[in-house]
């Protein structure tokens, strides 16, 4: 995995439940997109039932999607690795790609994707690395 194109990545729109790159993406999103566009790597969709239930936990969805790709937990991230944030591993509220030591690619609620300072967004909680490949 390299960094070539990840700023292909940067400036994606923000938009709740999103996964394209003109009407925009949440933070789930943005990972299926880098994943399918960057590594060749289709993840599962998220059923839209998930999305649609009257209030859906966002740290449900995202610990979900994780465990339905297949990513298992480490413990010195690689660039492309998953890095969440949140209260604990099991309760991550946001993810984004792991970048470098100091650095993730995200994208925040009415902001487009961006490469931030990983102690600017919160409080690191784990990092998954895919492991075996997703489904086609």
């Amino acid at each position: 995995m390299n960094k070539k194109h990840a700023d292909e990545f940067i400036g994606i729109p923000w938009a709740k439940y999103g996964t394209d790159y003109t009407t925009g993406v949440d933070c789930v999103g943005l990972v299926f997109l880098f994943y399918r566009d960057h590594l060749q790597v289709y993840l599962p969709p998220i059923p839209e039932f998930e999305f649609n239930s009257p209030n859906p936990a966002h740290k449900d969805l995202v610990i979900n999607f994780l465990t339905r790709a297949s990513f298992c937990q480490v413990d010195s991230p690689q660039f492309g690795d998953i890095i969440t944030f949140g209260p604990s591993p099991l309760a991550g509220e946001h993810v984004g790609i792991f970048y470098d030591a100091l650095t993730v690619l995200h994208v925040r609620e009415n902001k487009s994707s961006a490469l931030e300072k990983i102690n600017r967004i919160g409080r690191p909680t784990a990092f998954y690395r895919l492991g075996k490949r997703g489904v086609a």
